[in-house]
């Protein structure tokens, strides 16, 4: 307020802070760009700013002072205030903000507002569902203490100066809010602390000028969240701070996704020390909160206490009937809340689920005809009540539409976002069914609903798990949805569908509703294959975001996406102008790679080999033009060789992999810290191939190499380098084993179950499987060496890794129930090794169990193993003196490998042979000489047997395990206990 003789004005300053003055003072020296209008004849002492101290001086939406006194200077207007960074060191004034607003106030460096995200908690309390988003904050935030201390400790250690780590896990536990909480907590010790503004739309985000970003010259933590989503800025980021002078401070850049995958591990157009940030960044996922029935019960109450004070601010909520049947306040509603007795289910440990749970029992009092039944997603019961909002506002622009109308317009707009009110109108237009007359208003609508962001028409309903529940819903409920959304939509907009779908999909499917999610990714395949049209960036931006889960589903539309995006990249024209055409052939071989490595031996045969050796070809091309295209050339040839290596083509596979090492060993000569670990890689996959072809020592100095690099890597940075070391551990012990050198083995083992453990609590759906793994090459070591106790914590070791696979099964049998299967062949193994049948027994019965189910769904393939595990519990049986079942699952044994289609085959008589000696062996075993009916039964299966071995020696095949003298020992002294002769026996062998 200026303040003149008898009146006060409104005045507005603009100007500048002088550059490096007041530093001194600890103050801000303000240069105005045009000083008010003044007469010259106001009293003594009174100047043309008089009454402005204690104004506040802005920087676009951030307060960095107030306005302290007038300067006074010749001929100029320069105005003097105190720094926002000395009032935030005063208890009095932070108390004061705190008191007035609920929110601690924080520092913000002001020259980053353009591209960081406010750190207060955003209030927009319009409807329910913006009570769960992450920057409002409503609930206050508990929980996770080992992942915070885990975040601190990264941000602060010692290691490369540009670090990047994935903080992920499935919609709804916490990953942005704790993310928000780590921002506070480095701001707090000095840092310049962000996170990175949400871009409007999934696809190519015009990038912002991240440069300003280099002139950090304190220890910087940049949050981008949805970086699955982001790959542009991601790259320009890392471009940037790569470039900067060592001495700089630390740069700690953590990454907020749902899950790792291609947009990490094989980033597109990234150079090589992006590739190598983002590939080799440590995972931190985040799991279900275990938590008493008594904390949750807690959480509830404080999450509804919280609740009922906003609602009560939102006028589009009707406020409930209390006891008395008269309107109430929510907040005492949320008083008399009692608390549901089923908090103790799984889950209730993602922490947005307990929260939808307390908002959606909260609204229910408002309107008692919401369907709350236990059975109905929270995500709908959550809609049910949005829509009260919807409908509310409807009106107020003039939009005569409600229910599933206008459910169906707020899902367009979620699902493809607008650009623009040409864009939005556009949108509309193609939704179905409504009404023609009202689409402008409708678009007006629906950009008012949720605040777009920056350079956005239109915003979007959160939290994300809600929005594609509802994409879902309009996708399942109408069935032209999908196809009018698709059809004319932009690049953009087509990405962000797909990928919201896609999620919504793996919602569905960790949820437990798994047909609904394999559903819908059909949906998808089929609407879109039958619209056509699909843009290459919109399908390359999709298939950058998709997870490394284990799904078969998700797995199933990953190859149907990639064989899209390479016809579509295959169909175009190839650019005349030569970096486009340079990008296009990079682009293409990309694709090319992503599809053969995706196909996971689903191809038709040779397709896969086509596809890799596509790739190959094209990185080659431009390698041959430009040599920075070579460690792109080297994925390939890894992947390439890592083929031939499943297919039994070892001497291709070195070639491959000797290429591979090559390329790789005169890159990391130059630039150690981006290749090294590739280098490791390769040398690991080429000692093995060199193993299998009798190249030994060549395999083992290989795999020395491969340990020195992968220990040293260690050091520094073990979380980003702890799974490929496992690796190489797991193998080292095989490799040792077979030397003979079992203590080095076991210890290799154990070295490699410690670090797969670790990873495994960080990531278990990549952890797990490896650490199954693990656990059973320590277990075979393990037996191998002599003492009770290390052979009995063999048996230990092998049910771990059975139960890993058990849990993996029982989600997907038919992908996983060989493996299940495969670990419970080991397990029993083991067991009899250490003569311990009586711990084989279950896993024996569970193994036959798991292969009858697997050769249900694929006889010609799985028959067989059924027919081994018959003849292992036979085994079982046979060690624990039960005659009569070895007998029984001897003969279900031979009976299956009689049946088998392919009999006649080499294979399948080596097994006939195999089990018939078995038989024959039992007769022996379990038989004594005042039963020589036992022995009888014996001599027949095993003359079968000898007979099957002669005719395979003569036809020039290999015997079965244990060669035909086993066999005709076994009828020599089943012979001679009956009194007869067996020289024909033995003679006959050759």
């Amino acid at each position: 307020m200026q303040r003149a003789p008898g009146a006060r004005y409104l005045e507005q300053a603009r100007g500048r802070i002088h550059p490096g003055t007041g530093l001194p003072g600890r103050r801000y020296e303000i240069l105005v760009d045009t000083a008010p209008v003044w007469s010259g004849d106001e009293p003594r002492g009174v100047t043309p700013w008089s009454g402005m101290s204690g104004a506040a001086v802005f920087h676009e939406e951030l307060l960095i002072g107030v306005v302290r006194k007038d300067r006074r200077p010749a001929g100029d207007s320069r105005l003097t205030a105190t720094r926002a960074v000395d009032l935030l060191g005063d208890h009095g004034f932070r108390s004061a903000v705190h008191a007035a607003t609920g929110t601690r106030p924080l520092p913000e460096p002001a020259e980053l507002t353009r591209i960081l995200a406010p750190l207060a908690p955003g209030y927009d309390d319009r409807s329910p569902a913006t009570l769960l988003r992450a920057d409002a904050e409503v609930v206050p935030f508990h929980g996770r203490e080992r992942e915070r201390d885990r975040l601190v400790a990264w941000c602060e250690e010692d290691g490369p100066a540009v670090s990047a780590l994935i903080l992920s896990g499935a919609g709804g536990q916490g990953k942005s809010r704790l993310a928000r909480w780590l921002v506070t907590r480095m701001t707090g010790r000095g840092w310049v602390a962000g996170q990175l503004d949400r871009p409007g739309g999934m696809g190519e985000p015009a990038v912002e000028d991240l440069s300003v970003l280099t002139s950090v010259r304190r220890e910087l933590l940049l949050v981008v969240d949805y970086a699955e989503g982001r790959p542009r800025e991601l790259r320009e980021f890392l471009r940037l701070v790569h470039r900067r002078s060592p001495s700089t401070p630390k740069v700690r850049l953590l990454l907020v996704a749902r899950a790792p995958g291609a947009w990490n591990k094989d980033p597109m157009r990234a150079d090589p020390q992006v590739r190598s940030t983002l590939s080799e960044a440590p995972v931190v996922e985040l799991g279900h909160i275990a938590a008493p029935d008594r904390d949750r019960r807690e959480a509830f109450r404080t999450a509804v206490v919280h609740f009922g004070g906003r609602l009560d601010l939102m006028p589009a909520m009707r406020p409930p009937n209390g006891a008395d049947g008269a309107p109430t306040r929510w907040a005492e509603a949320a008083r008399c809340l009692p608390v549901p007795g089923t908090l103790d289910e799984d889950r209730y440990g993602n922490p947005l689920d307990l929260q939808m749970a307390a908002l959606t029992a909260l609204l229910d009092r408002g309107t008692p005809h919401t369907d709350g039944a236990s059975g109905t997603p929270l995500e709908e019961r959550l809609l049910d009540h949005e829509a009260t909002y919807w409908d509310w506002a409807a009106p107020t622009y003039r939009v005569d539409m409600s229910g599933e109308k206008l459910k169906r317009a707020v899902a367009a707009a979620t699902l493809c976002g607008a650009a623009d009110r040409g864009e939005a109108l556009r949108t509309v237009t193609r939704v179905p069914e409504l009404p023609a007359a009202q689409h402008s208003e409708i678009a007006l609508l629906l950009h008012k609903l949720y605040p777009p962001p920056p350079e956005r028409f239109w915003g979007r309903l959160q939290p994300d798990r809600v929005a594609e529940f509802l994409a879902w819903q309009a996708v399942e409920e109408h069935e032209e949805f999908l196809a009018a959304m698709l059809s004319g939509a932009t690049a953009a907009q087509q990405e962000q569908l797909l990928v919201d779908l896609v999620r919504a999909a793996l919602g569905h499917e960790r949820a437990g509703r798994i047909r609904d999610g394999a559903r819908l990714l059909r949906r998808i395949e089929t609407t879109a294959g039958e619209a056509g049209g699909l843009h290459a960036e919109a399908l390359r931006g999709c298939l950058s975001a998709l997870p490394d889960w284990d799904s078969p589903p998700l797995e199933r539309f990953a190859r149907w996406l990639t064989g899209c995006l390479v016809a579509v990249l295959e169909e175009r024209a190839v650019p005349r102008d030569p970096a486009e055409r340079v990008q296009h052939t990079a682009d293409l071989a990309w694709a090319w790679h992503q599809r053969w490595s995706w196909s996971n031996g689903s191809a038709t045969p040779g397709g896969e080999r086509a596809w890799i050796l596509r790739a190959v070809e094209l990185r080659r091309s431009l390698t041959l033009a430009d040599p920075a295209h070579l460690p792109t050339l080297a994925s390939s040839l890894h992947g390439l060789g890592y083929h031939h290596s499943t297919q039994g083509d070892n001497p291709a596979a070195l070639a491959a992999e000797m290429e591979c090492v090559r390329i790789l060993d005169d890159l990391a000569r130059t630039d150690p810290q981006t290749y090294r670990a590739q280098l490791a890689a390769a040398l690991h996959n080429m000692s093995i191939t060199c193993r299998d072809l009798g190249h030994a020592r060549t395999g083992d100095f290989a795999l020395e190499e491969a340990v020195k690099i992968r220990a040293g890597l260690m050091g520094p940075t073990p979380e980003r380098h702890r799974r490929d070391f496992a690796r190489t551990l797991a193998v080292l012990a095989d490799v040792l084993g077979r030397q003979g050198r079992h203590e080095l083995a076991v210890a290799a083992a154990q070295g490699a179950v410690l670090h797969y453990r670790q990873a495994a609590a960080q990531d278990p759906v990549w952890g797990r499987p490896l650490l199954a793994w693990a656990l059973d090459v320590l277990a075979e070591h393990r037996v191998r060496m002599p003492g009770a106790d290390d052979r009995s914590d063999a048996i230990a070791r092998a049910e771990e890794a059975a139960a890993i696979q058990r849990v993996r099964a029982e989600h997907y049998p038919e992908r996983f129930g060989v493996d299940h299967a495969l670990a419970l062949n080991a397990l029993v193994s083991r067991c009899l090794t250490v003569e311990r049948p009586d711990r084989a027994l279950p896993h024996a019965l569970e193994a036959v169990r798991v292969w009858r189910a697997a050769a249900e769904d694929d006889p010609a393939s799985r028959a067989g193993d059924l027919a081994e595990a018959w003849r292992t519990l036979a085994d079982v049986y046979r060690a624990l003196g039960d005659r009569r079942r070895a007998l029984a699952a001897v003969r279900h044994g031979v009976g299956l490998c009689r049946r088998l289609p392919d009999a006649s085959s080499v294979d399948r008589r080596r097994d006939l042979a195999r089990h018939l000696w078995t038989w024959a062996f039992i007769c022996l075993d379990t038989a004594d000489a005042r039963n020589a009916a036992h022995l009888v039964a014996g001599v027949r299966p095993a003359r079968e047997s000898l007979a099957i071995m002669r005719r395979l020696h003569n036809g020039r095949h290999s015997y079965p395990d244990g060669s035909p003298f086993g066999a005709a020992g076994t009828l020599s002294e089943l012979e001679r206990r009956l009194g007869r002769t067996s020289a024909r026996a033995m003679g006959a062998l050759p």
